[in-house]
């Protein structure tokens, strides 16, 4: 009976060191990718800092389909708008899913539309954003743009050292303006630290990598407060902002509706209409603009601050611009809405913006609802996918000479791909996400940036800043988004 007994606890102890072994392998239906270790798989691999370089890099030696295994979970990595348009734009309902994320999840409960799980929650609530946001009613707030585009010109003559701030309060001003009626003016106002120091605690926990791998290893959701699990207080402090935010600029617009001064942005009327026709609570309707006021402003901002840098590196990409416009405007009228149709070197820069620096270089990730069947492979249930922008929009098999600034490209080809290049996959809007989870405010970003470009170009002429001592300009460091002037 001993005999017995032991023979079944070393079978049962093979079978689990077997299984305990076989985590973090690679099946051979999954697609290739880079060699696994017992438990860990791809963990001990992957990058906790520029993400989107490793994920490229992998891409040019395993191909524009490849996997990561991250201990148990299996990581998809699409590196090509072909691999991207027929995973997740044409099987948007199979792949339209979020990872379960412990940390952000311990903040937003499953409330947001960014990271939030695939759900009738989530549909009802994306469905509203669809009835506010229309490109009919994104042209309505071109009049707002456009002052606030003004202010941005009059900031920066007066004081185009803070060119970082000003940047930042236009951005904060545009979506609050149009989410909640209400302006804001200058960059110290509450509405602008708030959002960023929002904003930037988000990078801290929700980015991969910027925290310990909870979700594989659910275990360390237990660790106590403090040193072993900092996350915890950020995730307490990053809720109270959401509150006080989210809620608070809520309830602001509630209070005008009460008084009878609704002045029509988009959460009064989902406040007057859509909260009663859908269903929706008061939950749902702080998180619907809680998910929009972060995403508009940071993705726009960026992108216009990264644009002032190249503008002011790229004296030639910034000549042809200028010769552009006043060729078509002229010096005795500000740049016009309708006025960009008939500049397409403008037009060339904006695209080439996005493409050169995307906002989100490796997605936001999607998770497959069932299994799918991908170019002889299967992609298990569960799976969690990337949208590999960078890989995408830096692919020298794709675009030439990839890292360097060049408008031109979009000149010679529609996606600035080179001649010849099979550019049926992509589409304009590649930047700003695929399949269900593309951003809703597509229309809204490229009004922004539109305005704003041609405006700072119409405007100013950008140069990098000079030492004062020595009379030799100084060298723009990207990490610090400083030393120009306008």
């Amino acid at each position: 009976m001993n005999t017995e007994l032991l023979l079944l606890t070393g079978s049962l102890l093979i079978v689990l060191l077997y299984r305990l072994y076989r985590i973090g392998s690679r099946d051979s239906t999954l697609p290739p990718g880079p060699p696994t270790v017992p438990l860990l798989g791809n963990i001990h691999v992957f990058p906790s800092q520029s993400i989107h370089l490793k994920l490229s890099e992998w891409a040019r030696k395993y191909g524009d389909f490849y996997s990561l295994k991250m201990g148990p979970e299996t990581f998809i990595i699409l590196s090509s708008a072909k691999a991207v348009k027929e995973l997740l734009d044409m099987r948007g309902p199979s792949t339209a899913d979020r990872p379960a994320a412990y940390i952000p999840e311990q903040v937003h409960e499953g409330y947001s539309l960014a990271f939030g799980r695939y759900s009738e929650r989530w549909k009802l609530m994306r469905k509203t954003v669809h009835a506010i946001l229309t490109p009919a009613s994104v042209e309505e707030t071109y009049p707002i743009q456009f002052a606030e585009s003004v202010q941005l010109l009059y900031d920066l003559l007066h004081d185009p050292k803070s060119h970082f701030q000003h940047v930042r309060r236009l951005l904060v001003s545009i979506i609050f303006s149009v989410l909640y009626g209400k302006r804001v003016p200058r960059y110290e106002s509450y509405e602008a630290t708030s959002m960023f120091d929002l904003l930037h605690l988000e990078e801290q926990l929700f980015l991969p990598g910027a925290q310990l791998p909870v979700d594989t290893f659910p275990f360390l959701k237990y660790l106590p407060e403090g040193p072993l699990a900092p996350w915890k207080k950020k995730c307490r402090d990053l809720k109270g902002l959401h509150q006080r935010v989210y809620f608070g600029s809520l309830e602001q617009c509630k209070d005008r509706i009460d008084r009878g001064e609704s002045v029509g942005c988009l959460m009064e009327q989902i406040l007057e209409r859509y909260q009663k026709e859908f269903g929706l609570t008061w939950q749902e309707v702080s998180y619907i603009g809680g998910t929009l006021l972060p995403g508009g402003i940071d993705t726009s901002t960026s992108l216009l601050q990264v644009l002032i840098m190249i503008l002011s590196c790229h004296s030639e990409v910034q000549r042809k611009a200028q010769e552009e416009i006043d060729r078509v405007i002229g010096h005795d009228r500000i740049p016009q809405r309708d006025d960009i149709k008939n500049l397409p070197y403008i037009q060339a820069i904006i695209k080439e913006l996005g493409r050169f620096n995307p906002p989100t270089p490796f997605g936001i990730p999607h998770v497959t609802i069932r299994d799918e069947e991908y170019r002889g492979y299967i992609v298990p249930k569960r799976s969690v996918v990337f949208q590999n922008q960078w890989g995408i929009l830096h692919d020298p098999e794709t675009f030439e000479n990839p890292d360097q600034f060049w408008p031109h490209r979009y000149l010679l080809t529609k996606y600035g791909t080179k001649p010849g290049v099979d550019d049926s996959s992509f589409r304009d809007s590649i930047i700003f996400g695929a399949g269900r989870r593309i951003c809703p405010g597509i229309h809204t970003a490229n009004l922004t940036l539109t305005i704003n470009v041609m405006n700072l170009l119409w405007a100013f002429t950008h140069s990098k800043a000079k030492d004062p001592l020595t009379g030799f300009e100084i060298p723009i460091d990207p990490g610090r988004m400083g030393n120009v002037s306008t």
